[in-house]
């Protein structure tokens, strides 16, 4: 019975007062239609005769069609359109066809913080089902997550930068960033990036944090000694350097006339190739 009252519902689009109704009158008419037979004169005179039974079909069958004129089956007014759930009104959905109660479930949801972003939380709503889900869905959008521009990151010059600039960086304070600075000073400048790893106290991390945001020019000029002229208090200042191979430097010269060379250091025992190397750009 139930499987009946639902064909003829989703048939002949009746609400359910109307199918109520109907149910209620088909019972009505079929009581008068056998009454009309048991009474009828000619159905006794005449059993095999169809003619009545002809008649009482064809009214009921006015009748049903009567009703579908008077209850027209509820179409959508207006063609479905790609629409947000999180933003489409009652208005719009009214328009599409959609049941009272599923409106008033939708934009109450919404109202009450709810949110609707995907097909998956229409099967929040009350009075949404598989099948109204399945033709909504495909007109489902998702609302655009803006990605905001990326600023384009301003390098910053190693050997220019004050100690508040260093600060910027995360990881380095008040002493790391002063420590930077005055390394450099003791230095000449920084000729290399991967110097600052030789600052005390300046982590990994920290240190590849600097390279990402800080460059060296490459018209960058190092601070430099003389060694014609350098004295044993400026060549032992370097922090490439000890007192005894600044010693040994200024006696080597002494031996050759006050004149040298970069590379008669390597004539000196303690002056190994690769500390020549890091040596090298801070001498003239």
């Amino acid at each position: 019975m139930k499987k009946f009252k639902i064909f003829l519902r989703n048939y002949f689009g009746f609400s359910k007062v109307e199918m109520r109704a109907m149910m209620l009158l088909m019972p009505t008419l079929l009581i008068a239609f056998i009454a009309h037979l048991a009474v009828s004169e000619k159905f006794l005179q005449h059993p095999t005769s169809y003619q009545i039974d002809r008649r009482a079909l064809d009214s009921l069958t006015k009748l049903l069609q009567s009703r579908i004129v008077e209850f027209p089956q509820k179409s959508v007014d207006e063609p479905l359109a790609p629409f947000r759930p999180d933003t489409v009104g009652s208005e719009w959905l009214k328009s599409r066809g959609l049941p009272t109660k599923l409106i008033k479930s939708w934009t109450g949801y919404r109202k009450a913080g709810g949110r609707i972003n995907n097909a998956a939380d229409l099967t929040k709503l009350y009075g949404m089902n598989d099948s109204l889900l399945g033709i909504l869905k495909p007109y489902i959008v998702h609302e655009k997550k803006q990605i905001p521009e990326r600023k384009s990151q301003v390098l910053r010059d190693v050997n220019l930068a004050d100690s508040v600039e260093f600060k910027k960086i995360y990881g380095i304070g008040p002493k790391l960033s002063a420590r930077i600075v005055k390394y450099r000073d003791l230095l000449g400048g920084y000729v290399r990036m991967d110097q600052l790893y030789e600052v005390y106290g300046l982590d990994s991390v920290v240190v590849a944090s600097i390279i990402k945001k800080f460059y060296i020019s490459r018209d960058f000029e190092p601070r430099t000694i003389d060694l014609d002229s350098a004295q044993l208090e400026n060549l032992a200042k370097h922090p490439y350097l000890t007192y005894r191979e600044a010693k040994m430097i200024l006696a080597y010269r002494s031996q050759h006339g006050d004149s040298l060379r970069k590379k008669d250091l390597l004539q000196l025992p303690v002056i190994s190739t690769g500390k020549f190397d890091k040596l090298s750009p801070y001498l003239r």
